[in-house]
C-alpha cells in the first residue's frame, strides 16, 4: 500500500486496482491496523515459543521502526512513500533478528 500511492494517480488512470486507491485517505489507518495484527501475532510467536526474555529488545525494535513508517506517512509525498517502503528492508532485518536471539538465546 505505501509502495503504491507512489503512482496511485497513474494507476487510477490506467484503471489499475490497488489498495492505495481502495484504503485512499485511510491508508495510514489501515497499515498501521495491518503492522499491529502483524505484531500481535509475531508477539504470540514468541510467547508459544516460550523465547528468551532477550528477545524483547529486537521486538521492540521492530514494532517501534514499523510504527514510525506509519507516523511518518504521507501518501502525497511520492518519495517519501518510496523510502518507506524501502525501509521494510530493516524491518525484515530486524524481524529475522527477534526470531534469531529467540532461537539462540
Amino acid at each position: 500500500t505505501i509502495y503504491a500511492h507512489q503512482d496511485a494517480e497513474d494507476d487510477a488512470l490506467v484503471g489499475v486496482k490497488s489498495t492505495a486507491r481502495l484504503f485512499g485517505e485511510n491508508s495510514q489507518y489501515w497499515v498501521g491496523g495491518f503492522y499491529g495484527a502483524n505484531a500481535i501475532l509475531v508477539a504470540l510467536a514468541i510467547w508459544l515459543s516460550l523465547a528468551s526474555p532477550f528477545v524483547v529488545i529486537p521486538f521492540t525494535l521492530y514494532t517501534a521502526h514499523l510504527f514510525n513508517q506509519v507516523r511518518k506517512l504521507d501518501i502525497t509525498d511520492g518519495p517519501q512513500c518510496l523510502a518507506l517502503f524501502k525501509a521494510n528492508r530493516t524491518s525484515g532485518l530486524l524481524l529475522v533478528l527477534t526470531f534469531l536471539v529467540g532461537a539462540l538465546v
